[in-house]
């Protein structure tokens, strides 16, 4: 009697669905970040020339980017409408220093290069 009464409830019927769904959206993001889809990632291509090395929010309107271009790191304020290079660094990278980077820090996925500052 309270299985089809159960079944016939339509505030049962949403909460399932919306329980369903839910899961899915769960199981969704879980393979997402297993695979690596949504994540930008520079370790995949050793050739390119630039690449995001960190960002970090400051505020819902602004925020700090490190890019490196070439033997370049620039640190950027992005904000909505303007874009200011607040300092540059220019950089060297040696097969010395490659090998000691990945000597101390063997699981990092930026372990492909160590600076040696000029």
């Amino acid at each position: 009697m309270t299985e089809g009464f159960l079944l016939s409830n339509p505030l049962f019927r949403t909460v399932i669905a919306l329980g369903l769904v839910i899961l899915l959206l769960g199981a969704l993001n879980w393979i997402i970040r297993k695979w690596g889809l949504g994540v930008r990632t520079s370790h995949y291509n050793k050739n390119k020339r630039l690449d995001i090395l960190e960002t970090l929010s400051l505020d819902h309107k602004r925020k700090l980017m490190l890019v490196r271009f070439d033997e370049h790191e620039h640190l950027l304020c992005l904000g909505e409408n303007q874009e200011t290079l607040l300092h540059t660094k220019d950089v060297r990278y040696t097969e010395d220093s490659v090998e000691v980077f990945k000597t101390l820090n063997p699981t990092s996925p930026q372990a492909s290069a160590k600076a040696v500052h000029k």
